[in-house]
């Protein structure tokens, strides 16, 4: 029995990127280490996953030459029967005219810049329109949902909900066995969380589309827009609530001393100065129960490999507790 995936985007976050093996596709493994003598979690995606079952029946992007080239490749590998029926198209529509009877996807995974979905506005409604052009599919959709107003999401929200669409978001760490150990840690020893750290430090020497350092480009998708939605996610899923009026931020500056950057390998003087990333981003905030939490972002490693760090403090009546989980390090 076969599985019918769509594919929505033919860049980094389905086909991955010289940063590892992050993309929703990939066969090999997201590495997660628990600091605390428990074992080592390896997490698969859709090609291992769905084994022989997988078969992706469409790939849509604007971009068709990209997509041409991400198929070749997927063609050329071990993969390549689960492609072999996989058409590009331009947009959802042109997949919804050419996508019947035993080719309708029974997923589609979103995997376009956070500008085109998260919204009810033409041209930025993916989920929307995947959803009126195959009732019933599945949607599992890059994080984070959206870089427009919040508003718009909660809409959104709201139609996918009454159309009683299945719908996952890639906030894959807090399904982890990793973090799952830490919750149940928590619980067996009648933890109280008491604050939340997580901890991010970008390896951007290759990070080179202009867009991912632009802030009116996928909301600077290198930046806070991408790498800092998990974590972020990890902090309510430990911390509950946020306070809003209490989240507080300090940044480091391009312009600043210590914002230069020694291993750019792109021209970051085509993007206006006030639209380049901080280097360095420092927030803290309340939760809702009392606790803190805390997130710093980070542009600072060369290389390919990112540092990410999430750390948890609990009291019980014998004294702290702490659960810390260190991920793809």
């Amino acid at each position: 029995m076969t599985f019918n995936v769509l594919l929505v985007g033919a860049g980094e976050i389905n086909f991955g990127s010289v940063e590892g093996p992050w993309n929703h596709v990939s066969a090999q493994p997201l590495n997660l280490t628990v600091c605390s003598n428990h074992q080592l979690y390896q997490s698969r995606r859709l090609e291992s996953k769905l084994g022989k079952s997988l078969r992706v029946v469409g790939l849509v992007d604007p971009d068709q030459s990209r997509a041409a080239a991400a198929l070749e490749g997927k063609l050329a590998s071990e993969v390549a029967p689960a492609y072999v029926s996989c058409r590009a198209f331009s947009t959802v529509s042109e997949a919804a005219a050419a996508l019947s009877d035993d080719l309708l996807p029974q997923l589609a995974v979103v995997g376009a810049p956070p500008f085109a979905r998260g919204s009810d506005l033409s041209g930025k409604d993916l989920e929307l329109q995947l959803t009126s052009a195959f009732p019933g599919c599945a949607l599992f959709v890059e994080k984070p949902v959206s870089s427009g107003p919040v508003d718009g999401c909660w809409r959104v929200a709201a139609e996918l909900d009454k159309r009683r669409t299945l719908v996952g978001v890639g906030y894959m760490l807090r399904y982890s066995k990793a973090v799952q150990m830490m919750k149940q840690i928590i619980k067996e020893n009648n933890l109280v969380v008491m604050g939340t750290n997580a901890r991010y430090v970008m390896a951007y020497e290759w990070a080179r589309k202009l867009s991912w350092w632009n802030k009116d480009s996928s909301g600077g998708r290198k930046q806070s827009h991408s790498y800092s939605p998990p974590p972020g996610d990890l902090s309510r899923y430990f911390g509950g609530d946020v306070v809003l009026p209490s989240v507080s931020a300090h940044i480091v500056s391009h312009d600043e001393a210590p914002g230069a950057l020694s291993a750019k390998r792109f021209d970051e003087t085509a993007i206006p100065p006030e639209k380049r990333l901080p280097r360095l981003t420092s927030a803290t905030w309340k939760y809702a129960g009392g606790a803190v939490g805390a997130l710093t972002h980070v542009i600072a490693l060369h290389g390919r490999s990112p540092k990410r760090t999430f750390v948890v403090d609990a009291e019980r009546a014998m004294g702290l507790h702490r659960c810390n989980v260190r991920y793809g390090i």
